[in-house]
């Protein structure tokens, strides 16, 4: 064989030139996949469904709005719609070359079958409803920086001193908004304690553990921090808000006035109770609830209580005239539900072959899902998108080990081969195209 021929060929066998094919081929499918979905669905731009008026700065309150839109506000002092919306799809290209390049350059790593496998899951990972794709069509919404953030998160975890930037990744994705903690933190701490009780260096185990504990101690500190400093975000009154959701409205067109209408329910008609244009949080005293409770509780449970009852009204406040997206979300998450029974299948698997503090964190990584999920039922009302972010927690752990540990690699290889390729050439097709079906 000719010298210059073969020197080409070892070539392109080297790892970084197989690392940039599949950055090009990621980056390449992602960005079609979402023309395809968001040609016939709804447009996810700056408009009355993406929290527009928080997207530029924390005038509305601290405790939970978009470190993102701050950002743009540094730069820019007004709202014009074209200027956010070239800032947001710059974020948004960022993320998907993030995203490209963090799945690349784990199924470079890999030997030709492996990759076979890595390419099925990742196709799986990537489309259809409940998983990546759900994220970055809503590149408006607080969940699409909760991934620039995972994105950083999964880059570092596995660096010799990058590690110990982890709490910052915490705080910061706690600032795009506080409910973080029952989605990406307890992944992000799944993803700590597997590699503490798996490493085999007792001197970095000791480091991961220092980490974990390290970053367990910022989330809870600025969790209940935002959560006793919720008021905060009433920094209007009432009038005072209508006010200034009118003149920010000017700039966007919506129909029928949904813009003002959306955040005037969803918030400050609940906390002025008494019609007066005052804000007054309300929580009501267990005795609103249940007198019978209020007899026999404490006082300090029973305010408690009456705390998380009072959250619970103001979530059935919230009108439901998103209720057809949300049964739309659902229904395409039924379609998700082959991929959830492999992750369970994975951690039952992963149970029993485990020792130790290994084991604990996959009888965690079992609870994960009824935890975020049931979380966030009690919190909102949008069960679609809790759903859709507790199956993906569930899938990015999945992949995180088998892309970690060879033998899992191989385990996840045999269970996909019991199936027939018939199986997936009929499945595939719809689970992708649901994600259109869900939002159309």
């Amino acid at each position: 064989m000719d010298k210059t021929v073969k020197s080409r060929l070892e070539k392109l066998n080297d790892s970084k030139f197989i690392t940039l094919f599949y950055f090009a081929f990621f980056y390449a499918f992602i960005l079609i996949y979402l023309r395809l979905v968001t040609t016939t669905s709804t447009s996810w731009a700056v408009n009355e469904a993406t929290y527009t008026h928080h997207l530029v700065d924390y005038s509305f309150g601290f405790c939970t709005k978009f470190l993102a839109g701050a950002i743009y506000h540094i730069f820019f002092k007004e709202v014009i719609v074209e200027q956010l919306n070239a800032y947001l799809t710059v974020l948004t290209l960022i993320l998907f070359a993030a995203i490209s390049f963090l799945l690349a350059r784990a199924i470079s790593a890999k030997e030709k079958g492996e990759r076979k496998v890595l390419l099925l899951l990742f196709a799986f990972y990537l489309t259809g409803p409940c998983t990546f794709s759900m994220y970055v069509r809503q590149f408006g919404m607080l969940d699409f920086y909760w991934l620039i953030f995972a994105a950083v998160f999964f880059f570092i975890v596995d660096a010799k001193y990058l590690k110990f930037v982890a709490p910052l990744i915490y705080a910061l994705t706690l600032l795009v908004h506080f409910s973080s903690i029952a989605v990406f933190i307890i992944l992000y701490s799944l993803v700590l304690l597997y590699e503490a009780s798996s490493n085999a260096n007792k001197s970095e185990r000791v480091k991961y553990y220092i980490v974990f504990f390290a970053s367990i101690a910022v989330a809870a500190g600025l969790f209940l921090y935002f959560l006793s400093n919720e008021k905060a975000n009433l920094v209007y009154d009432l009038n005072a808000f209508d006010k200034e959701i009118l003149r920010r409205n000017k700039y966007y067109e919506t129909q029928d006035g949904a813009y003002y209408i959306y955040f005037r329910y969803a918030l400050y008609d609940f906390f002025d109770r008494n019609g007066d244009g005052v804000n007054d949080f309300a929580y009501y005293p267990l005795e609103y609830f249940s007198p019978a409770l209020a007899k026999v509780l404490p006082g300090g449970l029973g305010a408690a209580l009456a705390k998380v009852l009072s959250q619970l009204s103001f979530n059935k406040t919230i009108s439901q005239d998103a209720d057809l997206v949300l049964y739309g979300n659902m229904f395409g998450a039924l379609f998700a539900l082959p991929v959830l029974v492999f992750c369970y299948m994975f951690f039952v698997h992963m149970v029993k072959t485990s020792r130790g503090v290994k084991r604990l964190v996959f009888l965690l990584s079992m609870l994960q899902f009824p935890v975020t999920f049931g979380i966030g039922v009690l919190s909102s009302v949008d069960y679609g998108r809790w759903v859709s972010h507790a199956f993906m927690m569930a899938f990015t752990f999945t992949l995180y080990v088998i892309i970690r540990e060879k033998e899992q690699l191989e385990w996840a290889k045999m269970r996909l081969k019991r199936l027939p390729y018939w199986i997936y050439i009929l499945y595939f097709p719809i689970y992708m195209t649901s994600q259109i079906v869900a939002y159309s």
